[in-house]
């Protein structure tokens, strides 16, 4: 392949990034999951196929593509967070990533990922393993387009993820104080994203009823003493 070719396979690959990079801008749905319709699977699921048939792609390698400039975004904040904290001085303009600005809109939905702690709590290691494997888990469903993987492997699968996040939940409870509560709940969020969205409602509403009646017998036994 030569210089002009090489060339315009990059410019290509750049122009079908920015396309993606504005759609997934344009349907909020697909990375603000504080959004209650992120919940629904299959919606979702239509917007990338839509896409995917748009660019002339299939919808899997569409997501992973997705996935993948999304990473590099979260690589690159950490970066420049690591710069500035430091002192040093910003990248040359022409050392930066292309997509930085265009993706600037994702700044405040990325998963932040505490490497420090000041309290007698679990290993850093621990905390990474936990919160990437509840992260990937979470971009699995939520991002995952219709598999053709036979349902038997998908749910040998989710059951092997299911029982590591399990271990690695008890060992992180058994140590973690300020912070459980939060990982407790995107354990919870995780689990629920797998329901339909009556279903999840209810487990919801269920959950919520539990909580309820902790507090109120808590105000009564506390008011009793």
């Amino acid at each position: 392949m030569d210089e002009s070719e090489t060339q315009n396979t990059e410019e290509e690959t750049s122009n079908v990034n920015e396309r993606i990079i504005a759609f997934v801008k344009e349907h909020k749905v697909l990375y603000d999951k504080t959004l209650r319709a992120y919940k629904n699977n299959n919606n979702r699921n239509k917007l990338w196929v839509q896409l995917a048939s748009e660019l002339g792609m299939d919808a899997k390698s569409l997501t992973t593509r997705w996935r993948s400039l999304r990473d590099r975004y979260v690589k690159e904040l950490k970066i420049a967070d690591l710069n500035h904290r430091s002192g040093a001085e910003a990248n040359d303009a022409d050392d930066s990533w292309e997509f930085m600005e265009h993706m600037a809109f994702l700044k405040e939905h990325v998963a932040k990922r505490k490497t420090t702690s000041n309290y007698d709590g679990p290993s850093s290691s621990q905390q990474t393993d936990f919160h990437n494997l509840v992260e990937e888990h979470l971009d699995e469903e939520s991002e995952g387009t219709p598999s053709r993987t036979p349902t038997s492997s998908r749910k040998r699968k989710a059951d092997d993820v299911d029982d590591k996040m399990s271990a690695l939940l008890e060992k992180y409870i058994e140590n973690a104080s300020n912070e459980k509560h939060s990982v407790f709940g995107k354990l919870v969020a995780c689990k629920l994203s797998k329901f339909p969205e009556h279903i999840a409602e209810r487990v919801e509403a269920e959950i919520l009823n539990v909580i309820y009646n902790a507090n109120a017998n808590y105000r009564a036994e506390t008011n009793n003493e």
